[in-house]
């Protein structure tokens, strides 16, 4: 009877420890698909702030194209404007010419007709 309660308090023991060690193994299984939740959520968290990211760096481009796309308008402009300018330069050069040559010939007449 001794050997009885001796051995089936080790069996006790030993099925015991088998069911605490089950315990402990749903515990530690529960414990890692926690923090691979937590993991997971982290990482979107992370996916998230990286499209956030690329979204702006896309903005920022489509808005640098578009600034430049101004620029090279406004640059073409400008040396189109200066060409009409120096263009108009010259015609009223040419026509100042024109006027002294003509008030020139006009004195002559009036130097002609008063002889």
């Amino acid at each position: 009877m001794i050997t009885t309660l001796i051995g089936g308090g080790f069996l006790g023991n030993i099925i015991a420890g088998k069911n605490n060690t089950k315990v402990n193994e749903q515990n530690f299984i529960k414990l890692l698909q926690e923090e691979r939740a937590d993991i997971n959520k982290e990482l979107k968290e992370q996916d998230n702030k990286i499209d956030e990211l690329y979204r702006l760096y896309r903005q920022s481009e489509e808005r640098n194209q578009t600034l430049m796309n101004e620029n090279k308008s406004l640059e073409w402009q400008l040396k189109r404007e200066k060409a009409e300018k120096e263009q108009l330069v010259e015609e009223n050069g040419a026509l100042k010419e024109k006027v002294e040559n003509l008030e020139k010939r006009v004195g002559e007449l009036e130097k002609e007709r008063k002889i």
